[in-house]
């Protein structure tokens, strides 16, 4: 039995690497973390930092474009308003010109009216009087005509005021 323990313990230490192994495999592991660290682990952080970097300026570009637009937004929102305004003050003021200009035309129509109805009246008070003379002027004349005619005829007076006096009716 004693043997058999000592077959294995001789057998174990041929699995245990000898010294220059040892180094060697070392040596190779630093070798392999360092070609690993510049080619691998540098690039690939340096591709995230730019990666990230350009992320961040992304965001912040977005940000600011996302402010630019809030104040644009405002001023045009500022401008919208200010032509809202505007035009309520332009249409109130068309809306009191028009009146105005009605107003206007109504007082200039109705002067019109009244300047065509003073003439109108001055033109038949004219040809009134003139009508008036006329028939003063027939009145007359059938007056003297009546005159004659009883002056002609000679006739006595009750005949003369008979004969007024259907004149006088014929006048009415």
């Amino acid at each position: 039995m004693i043997n058999l323990d000592i077959t294995i313990l001789a057998e174990s230490v041929n699995y245990w690497p000898t010294f220059y192994v040892a180094i060697g495999t070392a040596i190779t592991l630093l070798i392999m973390t360092i070609v690993f660290t510049y080619y691998g682990y540098f690039p690939i952080t340096n591709y995230i930092q730019k990666r990230k970097d350009h992320i961040e300026s992304n965001i912040n570009a977005a940000e600011k474009a996302n402010v630019e637009a809030a104040i644009s937004m405002t001023k045009a929102t500022k401008e919208f308003q200010k032509a809202q305004v505007e035009g309520s003050k332009l249409i109130s003021e068309s809306k009191t010109i028009a009146s105005k200009q009605m107003t206007d035309s109504i007082i200039e129509s109705k002067f019109k009216a009244k300047q065509i109805m003073d003439e109108s009246m001055d033109i038949i008070e004219r040809e009134k009087e003139i009508s008036k003379l006329e028939v003063e002027k027939h009145v007359s004349d059938l007056a003297i005509l009546a005159a004659s005619k009883i002056i002609n005829e000679n006739m006595d007076t009750d005949k003369n005021k008979k004969m007024i006096d259907e004149f006088i009716n014929e006048l009415e």
